[in-house]
């Protein structure tokens, strides 16, 4: 399954697509697709998380 319409990550999972040849293009459409937005808001609840149980 493809996340988000993006195509080549099944491929590039399973070792069918090369990644000399097709990862930066899917890096690049990840992201233009927000992908660093979406790791940016994970990785703040993360922190709060880990922050909160350091604190108990």
């Amino acid at each position: 399954m493809e996340s988000g319409g993006i195509r080549g990550g099944a491929g590039l999972n399973s070792g069918t697509l090369d990644p000399n040849k097709f990862l930066q293009e899917y890096n690049d459409k990840l992201v233009k697709a927000g992908a660093d937005k979406v790791q940016e808001v994970k990785q703040t609840a993360l922190d709060a998380f880990v922050q909160q149980k350091a604190l108990k």
